[in-house]
């Protein structure tokens, strides 16, 4: 995904003070060397001063980043707009010397797309510099919404069915082959979001899967196209199994995850499961996978949720702790859904990371 000269983002530091140099240095230096930042930055300039910065990223709002360094965020809202907040990326890289540095927030950068307001408060400029401009490439090809029709579900079932038995992890006694569709009775607590291109292809998609009992609002919509679909194999695997205690299917297979799983229950924990990350073969390695999560993370704070947890490839855990998921110790199986190949688990703590402003 290149991005032509018009497109490109232009970055404004602020930087008023000479001891916070080597940071303008750094992105300057990152800029040059970075494959995502040398395709898609325009220019790094220096300002002196938070008005001048401002005046320049607001030439150009949905193509500028703004950067202050060495400010606290009050000090930055008090020059903000409603326009500001709406269309530009701001990252506040706030003081450390003093007390000061005790008592700043250091947030979690999202590359999310169900967010509108893109201010965040970091310690390390660079992680969020690279989501900021992960997510405004993205989003000029790119709309991440949540699923609501027909169209929408037969997508999504079928990229769902299309990647999985590609790779393998479809058990022939799940793999729908004669209606080309990949669910289970985990659907009936999920709630999916989408990546669409403009012409309304689902290139990519993920889920939060809440606990048995919270049956998604989307539940009727999947049922009759289940039953549309008059499909004895379809129509089973979408049921509940006889015996079980949570409708989270890979991690079953994680040794530890029932003793994980007992303890959020008994402390009341408000959780939900991240699964079915997928993304189109010919779309990947353009960052949208990475979106969707993000994504997935805002969907999670509309809904309160304290813990959102994972099973992947091991292969795949510098993706997720891009995402600011950490590995959980001792959960962890040789074989999952069917496949011969290592898994583990992950999880983040939603109240232990400020997400946004």
């Amino acid at each position: 995904m290149s991005e032509t000269a018009s497109n490109k983002i232009e970055i404004t530091v602020v930087c008023p003070d000479q001891s916070m140099k080597p940071v303008l240095l750094k992105i300057k230096m990152w800029h040059l060397s970075n494959p995502l930042a040398s395709s898609c930055i325009r220019h790094v300039q220096n300002k002196k001063n938070l008005s001048d910065g401002l005046e320049s990223a607001r030439e150009f709002p949905d193509k500028s980043i703004l950067i202050p360094i060495g400010f606290r965020a009050a000090e930055v809202f008090y020059y903000l707009n409603n326009q500001d907040l709406q269309h530009l990326e701001i990252i506040i890289r706030p003081p450390r010397t003093g007390r000061q540095a005790n008592s700043e927030i250091n947030e979690q950068p999202l590359a999310s797309l169900l967010d509108y307001n893109h201010v965040v408060n970091v310690q390390d400029t660079l992680p969020a510099l690279r989501k900021s401009l992960l997510r405004m490439r993205i989003k000029n090809h790119v709309t991440i919404r949540e699923l609501y029709s027909e169209n929408d579900f037969t997508q999504y079932f079928s990229l769902r069915y299309k990647i999985w038995r590609a790779m393998g992890y479809l058990p022939s006694q799940s793999d729908c082959k004669d209606v080309g569709l990949e669910l289970n009775y985990s659907d009936r607590t999920a709630y999916p979001i989408g990546a669409f291109t403009p012409e309304g292809e689902l290139i990519g998609c993920a889920r939060l899967v809440f606990p048995i009992g919270h049956d998604s609002h989307h539940l009727p919509l999947i049922s009759k196209l289940v039953a549309a679909k008059k499909d004895a194999k379809l129509t089973a695997t979408f049921e509940y199994p006889r015996m079980m205690i949570h409708p989270f299917d890979i991690l079953e297979s994680l040794a530890g995850f029932r003793s994980y799983f007992a303890r959020l229950v008994r402390d009341n924990i408000k959780y939900a499961e991240v699964s079915r990350v997928i993304v189109a073969p010919k779309h990947r390695n353009d960052g949208i996978g990475e979106v969707l999560v993000d994504s997935l993370l805002s969907l999670a704070r509309k809904y309160s949720l304290n813990i959102l947890f994972l099973a992947c490839h091991s292969e795949l855990h510098p993706f997720y702790e891009r995402c600011g998921f950490s590995v959980l110790d001792g959960l962890s199986c040789e074989h999952f859904a069917g496949v011969n190949a290592p898994a583990i688990a992950m999880a983040i703590d939603l109240q232990k990371v400020k997400i946004g402003p």
